[in-house]
């Protein structure tokens, strides 16, 4: 056989081998109330760090299940020391994450000053305190403009020290605050990319320095602080800094009472990690190895089948070392498959080349 074709015949044969997202976490918010083995409902009213308005509570009247959508609403009252209420939710007790696909349907909330937010914090503050050790803006979203959202990290030192990139408010021909649509990131080791309804608007290189160059380092390498464990939030503020007065102007009591929906309303939460199919590396395998002799199979088997194990042993005592720990998202552009099947790939090639030159010895001979 032409040790061309046979070579495409491996290629392709692996081209059909695929990674997946594997799904490791979710909150369809089907039952009747807030699961609390998932999120813990914050209660304080401290202006969440950003001198925000609102006091966030455990009430039903600010977070409730209904119709399997959790619903996070803002209320302008006179409640303890501030002039509103709203919800705050965290999954920080229950579970962290290293790596992944975070996706969150969501029908956004109308109103001057509302602030709903989909993000994530780092569950152990290795690096300092905020925003030191990092924070993920999976969507933030300001309700008097109902086209634009936006992803942003922070990071560089403690604040005053820290700094922020990101995309900036993005237009989008849509209003969000009309329709459910598909908000995400997916972090790998090397990178962030932000997505709205499966199509990429950003994306930052995790591979630098991320010291702001004020004050004290907290850093000692590239990719911190994004290669710890964060958690998710879900909440809903009121003013606050992401308002500047100069562009925003400031909220009134006669603007929230002409809030026109100030619910921000989630369908789903759902966590992804990135996993490669050992079975469909086996299936790819066997294609391949049907055009050589058997014994010649069943050793290619045995090679593929060790890598494959190997790479199962690291996932598993990886995912011992914290409950949800991620493994990073390997892609092989033209492969579709990760780093395992690539190096199964070059075993095969190996063997091909190796069965091709004792061929044409033997016919020279």
């Amino acid at each position: 056989m032409n040790t061309n074709i046979l070579l495409l015949a491996v290629i392709f044969g692996f081209s059909f081998t695929h990674a997946t997202w594997n799904l490791v976490w979710s909150d369809e918010f089907d039952g009747t109330s807030i699961d609390t083995s998932k999120w813990t409902v914050e209660v304080n009213c401290n202006g969440g760090g950003n001198n925000e308005l609102q006091c966030y509570t455990s009430r039903s009247q600010n977070a409730r299940i209904h119709n399997g959508t959790l619903i996070i609403t803002a209320i302008p009252e006179q409640y303890l020391n501030r002039g509103y209420t709203s919800a705050r939710l965290n999954t920080a007790r229950s579970a962290s994450f290293l790596y992944g696909r975070f996706e969150m349907m969501a029908k956004l909330p109308n109103g001057k000053h509302l602030w709903p937010a989909f993000w994530m914090l780092p569950t152990d503050n290795v690096y300092g305190r905020w925003a030191a050790s990092g924070e993920i803006d999976i969507m933030e979203y300001r309700g008097q403009i109902n086209n634009k959202v936006q992803g942003t990290l922070h990071f560089g030192g403690s604040w005053p020290n820290d700094i922020f990139q990101g995309s900036g408010p993005t237009d989008f021909p849509i209003d969000f605050s009309r329709d459910f649509h598909l908000f995400a990131v997916e972090w790998d080791q090397d990178e962030i990319r932000w997505y709205l309804d499966q199509t990429m608007y950003h994306r930052m290189s995790l591979v630098r320095s991320f010291y702001s160059g004020i004050g004290n380092n907290p850093y000692t390498d590239i990719r911190q602080p994004f290669e710890r464990r964060f958690h998710l939030l879900l909440n809903l503020a009121v003013g606050g800094g992401f308002f500047p007065p100069a562009q925003y102007g400031t909220l009134t009591p006669q603007d929230a009472s002409n809030w026109s929906d100030p619910t921000f309303q989630i369908d789903y939460v759902r966590a992804y990690q990135w996993t490669v199919s050992a079975a469909e590396v086996n299936t790819s395998n066997q294609n391949v190895s049907g055009m050589m002799a058997e014994q010649q199979n069943s050793e290619l088997n045995q090679t593929a089948n060790a890598i494959v194990e190997n790479i199962g042993t690291q996932s598993t005592s990886q995912q011992s070392a914290s409950q949800l720990l991620g493994l990073p998202k390997v892609i092989v552009i033209g492969v579709g498959a990760g780093l395992g099947v690539l190096i199964i790939l070059m075993v095969i090639a190996a063997k091909v080349i190796g069965i091709m030159l004792q061929r044409r010895r033997s016919i020279i001979h």
